[in-house]
């Protein structure tokens, strides 16, 4: 995975439309923390969260922390949140 790749899961979305990529990926929202939550402090780790009772699903490394809402597509949630997960997993193991 490329750097480029780590920050937008693919590199091949200049000529995508907005919901054409949510229908590829989900739709992600990201924040940084000023500061690294203590449970969080394992370097190199993902953490999963998912509540039975929202449609979106939690990740976090470091001091990132994203929610993923995936597309309604069949099958698409899984792997949309594996891709996400495999991005934080890779950017946790470059900055511990």
């Amino acid at each position: 995975m490329t750097d480029e790749d780590v920050a937008t899961l693919s590199s091949d979305y200049s000529e995508q439309s907005q919901d054409e990529v949510e229908l590829e990926d989900g739709h992600v929202v990201c924040t940084v923390a000023k500061r690294v939550p203590q449970n969080v402090r394992v370097p190199g780790r993902v953490r999963r969260t998912k509540y039975p009772e929202d449609e979106e699903t939690y990740l976090s490394a470091h001091n990132l922390v994203c929610a993923i809402y995936p597309s309604t597509e069949p099958g698409a949630a899984e792997r949309q949140i594996a891709r996400l997960e495999r991005a934080l997993t890779e950017l946790a193991h470059r900055v511990a």
